[in-house]
């Protein structure tokens, strides 16, 4: 598993000339605002949380895609408020356990684990999968969900950057995750 930045809330691979940190924090380590340690007195101390418990991570990393998958028990509650935090103007129907945003017209759907609606001409429609799924080459994969967030946001915020750069979008289904699949969601987050 790759090292992360040590700087609050950063989900970024270290920089090897930097020690600790990415390529944007390198001068960050003069800050006071690092948490290295755990205050609490757990012992499950783990890696993937940056050397602190599950509890003391929550505390210290709110906004990230991990603690999201950390907090909700549902994929669907943690997609919703992880879009809701890095999103304005996103309605939630849990009825098709979609959310959708309107912008210039134009309709940007995410269904979460749950088949589109149909098409009309100025819908997007983003699919994305929170389980296992088979890729072209019949491999099974299952990534871990914050892993998935952080591809999910990048295709989010393309979109949306294409809606307000061009006039006229075309309708449009993308999956991520999803088996078989042209598109391999996993390449989008390197």
């Amino acid at each position: 598993m790759p090292k992360l930045c040590t700087f609050a809330n950063c989900r970024n691979r270290i920089n090897r000339k930097h020690g600790l940190y990415c390529t944007s924090h390198k001068d960050s380590h003069k800050s006071s605002n690092l948490i290295n340690t755990c205050s609490c007195s757990h012992k499950n101390k783990s890696p993937l949380y940056k050397n602190l418990c599950k509890n003391c991570y929550k505390v210290a990393y709110p906004y990230d895609p991990l603690t999201y998958q950390l907090i909700y028990k549902s994929h669907f509650d943690a997609v919703c408020q992880f879009i809701k935090h890095h999103f304005d103007g996103f309605s939630i129907d849990p009825s098709q356990q979609s959310m959708h945003l309107s912008l210039k017209k134009h309709m940007l759907y995410v269904f979460v684990d749950s088949n589109p609606i149909e098409l009309h001409d100025k819908y997007i429609c983003i699919c994305i999968n929170t389980y296992k799924y088979t890729d072209a080459n019949q491999i099974t994969h299952n990534p871990m969900l914050f892993h998935r967030l952080q591809t999910l946001l990048q295709v989010i915020t393309a979109q949306i950057e294409a809606i307000l750069t061009k006039s006229c979008i075309s309708p449009e289904i993308i999956h991520l995750y999803e088996s078989n699949t042209k598109l391999d969601a996993m390449n989008l987050s390197k």
